[in-house]
């Protein structure tokens, strides 16, 4: 086979087309093509796969042919298929002969059996091209999940460019707008990392040096550094001519902007304890100082406070108008620099206001923004910051029903997770994060129909719940975790056709909760997005 598609590039994915379609085209290629001949057929759903078998063989058989349907149960049945294709003298004169194996693993996975497997199958059939051409007189399917189409097409080239065939099968109702499903359970917290913040001064203390005029000198002193209109660069100067005069450097900032300063430092402080009419008190007692001779930066930060304490009113249509307000007034001044969490802010108010896309793209640049300051920092905070920012991108994603596009989201949020299980060791808080991210993607998997990939992930969940469980010797908490990620697992094995491994699993799930205590502690640890670690990141006040 040596010289086939010499020169060219492998097609990097299989057309997506429907199961009707599906079946047209297999049904053609079997009524006028004699001879060998090797075809690719993936898909996320094995119900389809299956319609779509079962229709060939009865069209098969019918025509007084026969076909043979190899479905191997372990990655080593698959890799023993190529030989056997060879050696078995039952398979020689059938038309046509099916190797079916859906089995995937969760992106970045610690072990890829099947993967693997699928790849060694692919190449030793490449291999042994001409020999099987001469041993079956029909053509082979290999049947497989969308995850291995780049591999598959990358191990074996040349097979690949001769291949007959090859096509993803979309689901039927990959379409359909699907109800929102609870979030997975979430147990622990943060995992410690050595990075320390620096804890922000006291905002009743800042509000008394704003009335100090000799403690407000001192504090603008020692926070020079931190004024936020920016020095103009000295490259912006224009340069001195004869005759002309010197540009004088830019007059010190008026003691009430100094003053306004230290309020909306206040207002930020106040934020963060929850204090929202003392948050407010600073914010507008700023915002009048401002007007007289404003800095833009300092009334940009007051409007997102008002933003963030009319959200929490629940006056959304205020908040609106005060974060837009914040973001434009800050862009303009600072290109590329506003705070990742003033992007935070204006998605979770577009969401609140059921404006899912508009907080998609909010979400989006917040990880834009994240970026831009984090500057290829890849460490713990970092990593997780980011992987945060992309969890929030997918619950966008999936409440604007683009459950596709939400579970690359959730993918590129796991592989940042794995990166911090590996670097900082498999404690219960870095596991219990992956844990969670492999039941978001599992989630999104769902509604986008591609039961594989839910599959998959839920399984590689339960397995990290398993242990986790064990770890903490049976914490209530961690048995309600696993209990949930059971049911979750158990559904979506009944929804690929495992009904009896599916029904096994939910029993498992009923049994580990029979005659146990809830677990303790208030409910939004349990159940909800509450169970966070702590503050948000990318929270600036």
């Amino acid at each position: 086979m040596t010289g086939w598609g010499q020169g060219e590039q492998p097609a990097p994915k299989a057309p997506a087309i429907r199961g009707e379609v599906a079946w047209e085209y297999l049904r053609d290629r079997l009524d006028n093509v004699i001879g060998f001949w090797v075809g690719f057929v993936f898909t996320p759903v094995p119900a389809e796969l299956r319609t779509l078998r079962e229709r060939v063989e009865r069209h098969v058989t019918g025509e007084n042919h026969a076909m043979v349907t190899l479905v191997p149960s372990t990655p080593e049945e698959l890799l023993g298929l190529p030989t056997r294709l060879l050696e078995d003298r039952s398979l020689a004169n059938a038309s046509l002969v099916w190797i079916e194996a859906l089995h995937a693993e969760a992106p970045g996975a610690p072990e890829t059996p099947w993967t693997r497997a699928w790849e060694q199958t692919v190449i030793e059939i490449e291999a042994l091209f001409e020999e099987l051409r001469g041993v079956l007189l029909g053509g082979i399917v290999l049947a497989a999940p969308p995850g291995v189409v780049d591999p598959v097409s990358k191990a074996a080239p040349d097979l690949w460019q001769v291949k007959a065939m090859s096509f993803l099968i979309t689901p039927r109702n990959a379409g359909a707008v699907r109800p929102s499903t609870p979030l997975p359970v979430r147990g622990g917290t943060r995992p410690s990392t050595s990075s320390m913040r620096v804890a922000p001064v006291d905002p009743d203390d800042l509000v008394a040096i704003s009335q100090s005029p000799e403690r407000l000198k001192a504090w603008q002193a020692e926070n020079s550094a931190r004024t936020s209109s920016p020095p103009m660069p000295a490259a912006s100067f224009p340069p001195a001519t004869l005759g002309s005069r010197p540009t004088p450097p830019p007059p010190p900032p008026r003691p009430e902007v100094i003053r306004a300063h230290a309020l909306v430092d206040a207002a930020e402080g106040f934020l963060r304890q929850g204090r929202l009419q003392d948050a407010k008190d600073a914010a507008d007692e700023a915002a009048t100082l401002l007007r007289v001779r404003g800095d833009a930066l300092d009334e940009a930060r007051v409007f997102a406070v008002l933003a963030a304490i009319a959200t929490e009113n629940e006056d959304l249509s205020r908040a609106a108008v005060h974060v837009q307000k914040a973001l434009a007034m800050y862009g303009a001044r600072m290109p590329g620099q506003v705070p990742p969490a003033w992007y935070c802010l204006a998605a979770r108010i577009a969401r609140e206001r059921r404006e899912h896309v508009a907080a998609s793209r909010f979400e989006e640049l917040a990880l834009g923004a994240i970026r831009a300051m984090r500057q290829g920092d890849e460490g713990p905070d970092a990593l997780f910051e980011l992987s945060d920012a992309l969890e929030r991108i997918g619950d966008a994603r999936l409440a604007a029903n683009k459950p596709a596009d939400a579970a690359v989201a959730f993918s590129e949020c796991l592989l940042l997770r794995r990166r911090v299980l590996s670097a900082m060791g498999e404690g219960p808080e870095a596991l219990g994060e992956v844990s969670y991210s492999l039941k978001r993607l599992a989630d999104a998997c769902v509604h986008a129909s591609d039961v594989i990939g839910a599959v998959a992930a839920y399984r590689e969940a339960v397995a990290i719940d398993r242990k986790l469980y064990a770890q903490s010797g049976k914490n209530a908490e961690v048995r309600y975790q696993l209990a949930d990620s059971l049911w979750r697992f158990g559904d979506a094995l009944t929804s690929s056709g495992e009904a009896s491994e599916g029904a096994a699993v939910s029993e498992e799930a009923t049994q580990l909760l029979a005659g146990a205590e809830p677990p303790s502690g208030p409910p939004s640890r349990i159940f909800g997005p509450g169970s966070r670690r702590g503050q948000r990141a990318g929270r600036s006040w």
